[in-house]
């Protein structure tokens, strides 16, 4: 689906190949089921194939592993059809990662000279940041504090690195004290406890500048994973 849905690459999709026999000719998604994998020389000739995807959830002991290797030294391109799915959506198939990518790949931990230089960059950024921000930190305080009675800035706990707790600053988009009633809920997008002007920050997220200072004390970078409070962590960590 993803494939088809690439209308920029240009591709033509012959068909599907299928271990079952019983789905020659049936549409799974489109085209068609148009042989199995005993028939996958036959079908090269036939067709002028450039490239083949296997994207088997199974494949002990149904891969033509001889065939393909002959097709990949005579130029055909043979892809993953996990890694060419996230190339093209700029997505990951979550289902499908298991503990051994997790093991064997890199980028889990950075050289002191790369975090050196993630950390200067932060610092740099935050405080231009800060300064070119600045005459819009006046507006939008006056704002917040125009329209409802409350503080201008709103913290709340999050878990950082190394789930290190720290306090997260926003420009106030809701009512003053929104979780009293409900406790600790996810904020919708007709969300009643939105102001109005917070309705225009959350859209625009102005409401995410105050967190450059965040940034400029070390608690967050510019790039990195999402921090959430220790409530839904633990949630997460569990399911």
């Amino acid at each position: 689906r993803a494939l088809l849905r690439e209308e920029e690459l240009s591709l033509r999709v012959e068909g599907f190949l299928s271990s079952d026999p019983s789905l020659r000719g049936i549409s799974i998604v489109n085209p068609k089921v148009i042989g199995n994998m005993e028939e996958l020389s036959s079908i090269m000739q036939q067709a002028n194939i450039g490239k083949i995807i296997v994207a088997m959830e199974d494949r002990r002991g149904t891969l033509p592993l001889d065939e393909l290797l002959k097709f990949k030294s005579d130029g055909i391109k043979i892809e993953d059809g996990i890694s060419y799915y996230e190339k093209i959506s700029n997505q990951i198939l979550v289902e499908y990662i298991n503990p051994g990518d997790l093991i064997f790949c890199d980028g889990f931990k950075l050289s002191y000279s790369a975090l050196f230089v993630k950390r200067a960059y932060d610092i740099l950024f935050a405080c231009i940041g800060l300064i070119i921000a600045a005459p819009l930190f006046l507006v939008l305080s006056l704002l917040i504090k125009l329209e409802s009675k409350g503080p201008i800035f709103y913290k709340q706990e999050r878990v950082g690195k190394n789930e290190k707790p720290f306090f997260i600053y926003k420009f106030r988009s809701m009512l003053n004290d929104a979780e009293r009633k409900t406790g600790p809920v996810m904020a919708l997008s007709d969300d009643k406890r939105i102001t109005r002007i917070g309705k225009v920050i959350r859209k625009t997220r102005l409401d995410e500048l105050p967190q450059l200072w965040n940034i400029l004390k070390g608690d967050m970078s510019f790039v990195g994973p999402r921090p959430e409070r220790p409530v839904f962590v633990e949630k997460f960590s569990r399911h």
